[in-house]
C-alpha cells in the first residue's frame, strides 16, 4: 500500500539507488600475480615456496575407512571434514606451508605406501583461475589408493583440497602464458609400524608450486604454437624396465619413480633427452617415454589422413594419463581424417610413423625428433628413427592436438572451451577481506 502513494519520480529514484549499491559492489577477483621474474622459471621449484598447502590425517582407520567419513571405518579426521555437503564451519584444511614430521618407522619411508597426483592451474586474461581436469586426476587418485590399501580421497574431497589451495595461493598463479601454478596432491601412510603391512594412519596433503612453460613458444594467432620447440630425442633403454605385468605401473604410486633414475642419468650422460621403456618381458613393445605417455602417428599413404597409436592401459604397465585421455579424446572426435588406435606398439613399426611425440602434465605434448634402439644382438649397433620436419618443428598432427589442448586451457577458442567445458573447474577467489 505504501508503495502506491509513491510518487513515478520517487520510483525511478529508488531504481536507481538500488543499481547504484550493486554497481558498487566490486565483484571479487583473484590476487594479481606477484612481481616476480616470471619468464625466468623452469619446471622445478624456482626457489621459493608458496604461503600455503592443504593438510590432513586419518587416524584409528580400518580397511574402508575415508577421508570424509562415509565408508563408514573408525577412522578420525584431524580437520572434522566427515561429509562433504554439510562440512563442519570451523575445520583447519588451509594451513602456512610446513614440514610434515614423520616417525622414522612411517610405512611410506620403510614401505613407500604413497602416491601422487600432478595436477595445473592457469591464469586466463580475464584473470580467472582454472585447473584443468581435476576430477580426473581424482578418480585416477582413487582408484590408486585402492590398490596399495589407502583409505580412498572421495572426488569431491579432493577437488574441493586443490580449488581451496590455488585460491589461498592465487598470486602465485603466474600471468597469462607466463607458466602455470603446479599441484602436487600425496597422500602416503604416516603411522609408526614395524611388521609388513598397512599404515593405520595416513596423511593427505596438497602443495604446490609456480613453473614456468615447458615450452619456449610464438604467439597463438602464428597457429604454430611448437615451431620454435626442438623436438627432443629418445633412446630405447637395454637393461632397466619401467614396469611389468601385476606391478604397480599403472598407479601413480611413490615407488614408480626413483627406480627410474639410475637409467635417466645414464640415458643424459649419453647425450639424449629421454629414455623409452620397452615391456619387461620381450623388449621390443613400447610402454612410456620416461614418465610420459607415448603416441605415434602414421599416415594411410595414399589415401588421406592416418592413424595415431598408443600402447593400452589393459595389463596395468602404463600410467591412465590424464592429457593422454585428453589427446584421444580430441583425435576422435576433432581430427576426422585421423584414426585412433589404442593398441600395442613394436619398435618395428616406428619405421612406418612420421611423427611420435610424448604427453604429460608436466610438458603437456612434446614433440620427439629421434628415437635410438641399441641392438639386442651386436653391442655397439643401433637403428634410428627419423621423425624431424622441416626446421626441427613437430609435425602437423602433434601441433594441431598441441594447440587445442593450449586453447581449452588458456579459454582461447570458445567453441573448443565450450564443448569441453566438464574439463575446467573454474576458481572461485576468496572474498575480500
Amino acid at each position: 500500500m505504501y508503495l502506491r502513494r509513491l510518487s513515478l519520480a520517487s520510483l525511478i529514484f529508488l531504481a536507481a539507488l538500488s543499481l547504484s549499491v550493486n554497481a558498487a559492489a566490486p565483484t571479487p577477483t583473484h590476487a594479481e600475480p606477484k612481481n616476480l621474474d616470471w619468464s625466468s622459471f623452469g619446471f622445478s621449484l624456482n626457489n621459493l615456496k608458496t604461503p600455503y598447502m592443504y593438510l590432513d590425517q586419518i587416524t584409528g582407520s580400518s580397511s574402508h575407512a575415508t577421508f570424509d567419513g562415509s565408508g563408514g571405518g573408525s577412522g578420525s579426521l584431524k580437520s572434522g571434514w566427515h561429509n562433504t555437503k554439510n562440512p563442519p564451519l570451523a575445520r583447519t584444511l588451509i594451513t602456512p606451508h610446513k614440514a610434515i614430521e614423520l616417525e622414522p618407522s612411517s610405512t611410506i619411508l620403510n614401505y613407500g605406501q604413497g602416491l601422487f597426483e600432478g595436477i595445473k592451474a592457469f591464469r586466463r586474461p580475464n584473470n580467472e583461475i582454472v585447473i584443468f581436469r581435476p576430477s580426473k586426476n581424482a578418480e585416477r587418485c582413487r582408484r590408486g589408493c585402492a590398490r596399495i590399501l589407502i583409505p580412498p580421497i572421495p572426488d569431491a574431497t579432493f577437488v574441493e583440497a586443490c580449488s581451496e589451495v590455488v585460491r589461498y595461493n592465487a598470486e602465485f598463479v603466474p600471468p597469462t602464458g607466463k607458466g602455470a601454478l603446479y599441484l602436487r596432491p600425496i597422500v602416503f601412510g604416516s603411522a609408526p609400524k614395524l611388521g609388513v603391512a598397512p599404515s593405520d594412519e595416513y596423511t593427505f596433503c596438497v602443495w604446490c608450486s609456480p613453473v614456468g612453460n615447458y615450452f619456449k613458444t610464438e604467439s597463438n594467432a602464428t597457429g604454430t604454437l611448437l615451431s620454435s620447440v626442438s623436438p627432443i630425442t629418445l633412446l630405447v633403454s637395454r637393461g632397466y624396465t619401467r614396469s611389468c605385468i601385476g606391478g604397480v605401473g599403472g598407479v601413480k604410486a611413490v615407488g614408480n619413480y626413483a627406480p627410474v633414475f639410475k637409467c635417466q642419468s645414464e640415458t643424459k650422460e649419453k647425450g639424449f633427452n629421454e629414455a623409452l621403456f620397452v615391456d619387461a618381458k620381450e623388449g621390443q613393445w613400447i610402454e612410456e617415454a620416461g614418465a610420459s605417455n607415448f603416441f605415434v602417428y602414421i599416415p594411410h599413404g595414399d589415401r588421406p589422413g592416418g592413424t595415431l597409436v598408443t600402447p593400452p592401459l589393459n595389463n596395468g604397465t602404463i600410467l591412465a594419463g590424464v592429457t593422454r585421455d585428453s589427446i584421444l579424446t580430441l583425435a576422435r572426435a576433432e581430427l576426422p581424417d585421423i584414426t585412433v588406435e589404442e593398441r600395442p606398439i613394436n619398435l618395428n613399426e616406428l619405421g612406418k610413423a612420421t611423427e611420435a611425440f610424448c604427453c604429460g602434465t608436466g610438458a603437456s605434448i612434446t614433440p620427439v625428433g629421434d628415437i635410438h634402439v641399441p641392438s639386442t644382438e651386436t653391442e655397439g649397433e643401433e637403428t634410428i628413427y627419423n621423425f624431424w620436419k622441416g626446421e626441427r618443428r613437430a609435425g602437423d598432427v602433434t601441433e594441431k592436438l598441441y594447440k587445442m589442448l593450449h586453447d581449452i586451457m588458456w579459454g582461447e577458442d570458445k567453441k573448443l572451451e565450450k564443448k569441453y567445458a566438464d574439463w575446467i573447474l573454474v576458481v572461485p577467489p576468496l572474498p575480500k577481506a
